[in-house]
């Protein structure tokens, strides 16, 4: 009887730890990178050569932000490495956008752009880490 009880309380684990790898119902972490994959998609999406462009810049890095957290707190442990490593890659870009919105004049765009396109090789990474799980 133990070990019919044993069996049964990990069968229930396992399923349990299923339950966020597919079907409709998935963990709360797959829908999570996907909201910051389509936030960092209208980052990208901004001309940064029209008129306005570095404020539009940072008004879509800024959208970026409460995503990043929400995957923060998705991942807990599990990809923590690849989070913190977004999250420094934003801090850096989100930086380089307030001083070109303060002064363009000044300000490097090559700078932003490349910083830019770190951190989306980095949320590349993440997205793709969380999607083998999901």
């Amino acid at each position: 009887m133990k070990r019919t009880i044993t069996l049964g309380v990990a069968g229930l684990a396992a399923a349990a730890s299923l339950t966020g790898c597919g079907g409709s119902d998935t963990a709360p972490i797959c829908s999570s990178v996907d909201t910051l994959k389509s936030s960092m998609d209208k980052v990208n999406d901004v001309d940064l050569t029209a008129q306005g462009g570095a404020a539009a810049l940072k008004s879509a890095v800024n959208d970026v932000k409460p995503d990043l957290q929400q995957v923060k707190t998705d991942a807990k442990a599990e990809f923590s490495s690849d989070v913190e490593t977004v999250q420094g890659g934003y801090q850096t870009l989100l930086e380089s956008v307030q001083a070109l919105a303060d002064d363009p004049a000044t300000s490097s765009v090559s700078k932003v752009q490349a910083e830019l396109q770190t951190l989306n090789e980095d949320v590349a990474k993440l997205v793709s880490d969380v999607q083998e799980t999901c």
